[in-house]
C-alpha cells in the first residue's frame, strides 16, 4: 500500500531525519529521508539553559507523575537522592520502575517535542552530590536547594569537618561565656 505521511524521527541522540512513509506492508515500512538535522540540545528547549535536578523520589504515582513533569519542562536529568525525606532509607530503584520511567520519558519526550531523552542517573546521597559539586564547580554554574527545614545554602554546603569547628568554636565560647 502506498502512503504519502510526513513523520519525524529521531534516535535519542539529538539526530532528527523528516521522512514520509512511502511503502507500508503488515511487517514492514519504507520510508524517503528527505533532510537530517543534528541538535545538540533538546528541541523544544534548545534556547534554554539545561537543568538537571536533584530530588528524594516521592511514593507511587506521584513519583511517575514527578518524572514524566520534569521530562515535559525540559529537565536534562534527575539525580534521585537518598535523604530522611526519601520514602524509605537505603531506596532501591528497581528494575521495573526503571523500565516504567523509561517508557514515561519517551511518551514525554515525544510529546514535548524534544528529540534527547532525559536521563535518570544513579541514586545518590545529597551529601555525595554536595561534595561533588564543591569540588568540581564546573559541573554546574547555578545551584538552588530546596530543603524542607528551610535550612539556608551555606548551612548545607558546609562540610562535616566545617560543622565540627564551628561547634568547637561555640562550645569555646560558652565555656569562656560561664567563666
Amino acid at each position: 500500500m502506498i502512503i504519502k505521511i510526513k513523520v519525524e524521527v529521531m534516535d535519542g541522540s539529538g539526530i532528527v531525519a523528516q521522512t514520509e512513509i512511502i511503502c507500508q506492508t503488515p511487517t514492514e515500512t519504507h520510508v524517503s529521508i528527505s533532510s537530517i538535522t543534528h541538535h545538540p540540545s533538546s528541541y523544544a528547549f534548545s534556547n534554554k539553559k539545561e537543568i538537571d535536578v536533584a530530588v528524594a523520589i516521592p511514593k507511587g504515582a506521584r513519583a511517575d507523575w514527578m518524572i514524566e513533569k520534569l521530562c515535559e519542562i525540559g529537565v536534562r536529568s534527575v539525580f534521585p537522592l537518598e535523604s530522611r525525606f526519601s520514602k524509605s532509607n537505603g531506596v532501591v530503584i528497581t528494575h521495573g520502575k526503571t523500565n516504567r520511567w523509561e517508557r514515561l520519558i519517551i511518551e514525554s519526550t515525544k510529546q514535548s517535542m524534544r528529540n534527547i531523552p532525559m536521563k535518570i542517573n544513579e541514586t545518590t546521597h545529597l551529601s555525595s552530590l554536595l561534595s561533588l559539586l564543591r569540588h568540581d564547580t564546573s559541573l554546574y554554574s547555578s545551584c538552588f536547594f530546596g530543603d524542607p527545614a528551610g535550612l539556608r545554602f551555606n548551612t548545607l554546603t558546609n562540610s562535616t569537618e566545617q560543622q565540627q569547628q564551628q561547634q568547637t568554636q561555640q562550645q569555646t565560647q560558652q565555656q569562656t561565656q560561664q567563666q
